[in-house]
């Protein structure tokens, strides 16, 4: 079995016939291997590794020494590392005097953890300590690391899936490849860094490549993360007769994969703020690291880059928040876009958002429609990313990672969201994870308890990437209008019960007070059915219920149409899960949020919800009467506005 072999698999012999022999160094240290002098050969290679190991252009140095910011965080992991108390997916464990790789921990096997264990960044926060201390027992302790990994954790045989074994799967060869890359340039000239050392981690790092070589992800951000740390190697360290057709296979691979991966607007077909991101990151890696060694990426590369970056920018809600999207991210812009914006510095749009303001021209329209993912941003101004802020996600179901949400609504307020969804949580197979992939952990509609089914009969076809998504808008000096359909099935059998049509209406110059949003929804269908409005709150308070009027000190909410039975939910996990949040990916870390629950009965059901934030005053608007077409808000100063929906709708194109 793989967990009682010991590696490298690849064989010192064989390794040393590898090595690339028009460089003298290496055809010297094969030479004397056969030769039989074995003790010699691995010093000539490990001489030759420290040689070409040029910490000042792999780390961009420009001539000063290598001196590493430390997060607490990070001090934290290498203190615990030192003592072999290793974390994985937050869940800490305190392994004894050898580290089994193969280990799981967690209460409920989550396979997770023995595949994160293997990416090693408690290995990288040791070298980083070593680098700002300079003490050894850093660098030795993350050496020891390394070689306990190679010894246990064997290379399965070639044509072994990418998503198999316990050590293996690709994703983690492409990060550990990419971690060990840095650790040995920040541990090169340590006394930790012995011959022996170097030739068994050069070994490891071959059957690596060679897998990510043979054996990768065919798409997704896993490909990405695995020829990022297949070029990443190849680029530093080219000390085989391989490393070349690594790297150029890795690079071509990163090309054809980016673009095969965006969609015209910028967005990736993930759908999802975390993997957006990730792909992003680590393009921005390779881009940058290419420059320093002599290679650069065709501009097109460049140019999708720009405009991944800018695509943060156009999802942001009020306080410059990214929003947690599909398994996303959530966060302030400038988290996402790091230092990004160095390498664009003409670029108004990232300038303005990176310094929240201060800088650059918006170039964005307040009204953003992103035509080929189907998203609608409306804020009623770029200062601040908007006093209120509204995104409506009326488009695709994303390649991987999606959630049944779609017509689902998030309103930002004042700097901080308000109207939510439950965020993403650790991919388990818990109750909880398969909440927030399902759509009553968003705000849309429930159709006799169960909800939207996009996934039975969805399979991603590549033309997919540069179709538009039909969202019919319209925008004047008052208000932005669009309106999305889901009609793709309800429930296990994905059923076509019945058509939720959403009408949304930001409301970006009322009479009085602030700006707030209205969603009209309308369900049709042949028999009668129980329609359940889902609205989830991320607040400190609660919700109080008065008639048809909700209020909580950040926003007030009015219900227009029949009301139906209305209920508020915090926290519930039995017999079902409902008005939760989840605050990481971590197992265990969610809390209960208020949600309101709102019950309409009928085969035809038209209905409409005001939420207007009120930023802790008192709400301006005094009464609201709908009709099923014409809605007038009337405020506390006597002033009101009217819409008729249907005439706006036709307006819409």
């Amino acid at each position: 079995m793989e967990k009682y072999t010991i590696g490298p698999v690849l064989g010192e012999e064989a390794f040393f016939t590898m090595l690339d022999t028009r460089i003298d160094a290496l055809k010297a240290a094969e030479t004397a291997y056969l030769q039989g002098s074995k003790e010699k050969a691995r010093h000539l290679f490990a001489e030759y590794v420290r040689s070409i190991c040029d910490a000042d252009t792999f780390f961009n140095l420009g001539g000063k020494p290598y001196a590493p910011v430390v997060s607490a965080g990070q001090r934290k992991e290498a203190e615990n590392a030192m003592r072999n108390l290793l974390s994985s997916c937050g869940t800490p464990f305190q392994f004894g005097e050898e580290i089994d790789w193969y280990a799981n921990p967690t209460y409920n096997e989550y396979k997770e953890w023995t595949w994160q264990l293997t990416r090693h960044p408690f290995i990288k926060a040791l070298a980083m300590m070593y680098c700002e201390t300079g003490d050894e027992k850093y660098a030795e302790k993350a050496v020891w690391y390394m070689l306990s990994w190679i010894r246990q954790a064997v290379r399965p045989d070639d044509g072994t899936s990418p998503y198999a074994t316990l050590c293996w799967r690709t994703i983690e060869c492409g990060l550990r490849l990419q971690c060990w890359t840095d650790v040995l340039h920040m541990l090169m000239h340590s006394s930790a860094l012995t011959d022996d050392a170097i030739c068994l981690i050069f070994r490891s790092n071959w059957e690596t490549s060679h897998r990510l070589r043979i054996d990768h992800a065919k798409g997704t951000n896993w490909l990405v993360m695995e020829m990022t740390g297949l070029a990443k190697f190849s680029m530093t360290f080219p000390v085989f007769r391989e490393s070349e057709e690594f790297l150029s296979y890795a690079l071509e691979k990163l090309n054809e994969t980016f673009y095969l991966q965006m969609h015209p607007d910028g967005f990736q077909y993930e759908l999802s703020t975390c993997y957006h991101r990730v792909v992003v990151d680590q393009c921005l890696v390779v881009a940058n690291l290419v420059e320093r060694y002599g290679r650069r990426m065709e501009q097109r590369f460049y140019d999708t880059i720009e405009k991944s970056l800018e695509l943060y920018i156009r999802l942001c809600g009020s306080g410059f928040i990214v929003p947690d999207l599909s398994d996303g991210d959530y966060g302030d812009i400038r988290i996402f876009i790091k230092k990004h914006d160095k390498l664009y510095p003409d670029n108004q749009n990232i300038r303005y958002a990176m310094s929240h303001g201060n800088e650059g021209e918006m170039q964005i329209p307040t009204f953003d429609v992103l035509k080929n993912s189907g998203i609608v941003m409306a804020r009623d101004t770029w200062e601040n990313a908007g006093r209120v802020s509204l995104l409506f996600d009326a488009g695709k179901f994303g390649s991987n990672h999606q959630h049944e949400d779609k017509l689902n609504l998030l309103i930002s307020a004042f700097g901080k969201p308000i109207v939510v969804e439950s965020n993403r949580y650790a991919y388990d197979t818990s109750d909880i994870r398969r909440y927030v992939l399902a759509s009553a952990s968003h705000n849309t509609v429930l159709v006799d308890g169960m909800g939207q089914n996009r996934r039975k009969n969805f399979k991603w076809q590549h033309e997919m990437l540069e179709s538009e998504e039909v969202i019919p808008t319209y925008s004047s000096a008052r208000f932005d209008y669009a309106r999305g359909v889901y009609d793709e099935g309800y429930g296990e059998e994905a059923e076509r019960l019945a058509t939720h049509t959403r009408e949304m209406i930001f409301v970006k110059a009322p009479e009085c007070g602030y700006p707030y949003v209205i969603a009209v929804d309308t369900m049709t269908a042949e028999e009668e059915h129980t329609f359940e409005s889902i609205w989830h709150y991320d607040i400190s308070d609660d919700l109080k219920i008065d008639g048809n009027i909700i209020t909580c000190a950040d926003m007030t909410t009015i219900l227009l149409g029949e009301v139906g039975t209305l209920s508020v939910v915090k926290g519930q996990e039995e017999p079902f899960v409902q008005g939760i949040i989840c605050r990481s990916t971590k197992q265990g870390d969610y809390e209960g949020i208020p949600t309101l629950l709102r019950d309409n009965r009928g085969k035809n059901v038209r209905i409409a919800t005001i939420f207007a934030p009120t930023n802790g005053e008192e709400c301006v608007i005094s009464d609201a009467i709908f009709d099923g077409n014409m809605l007038t808000i009337v405020y506390k100063n006597g002033k009101s506005n009217t819409f008729a929906i249907d005439e706006i709708a036709k307006l819409a194109k």
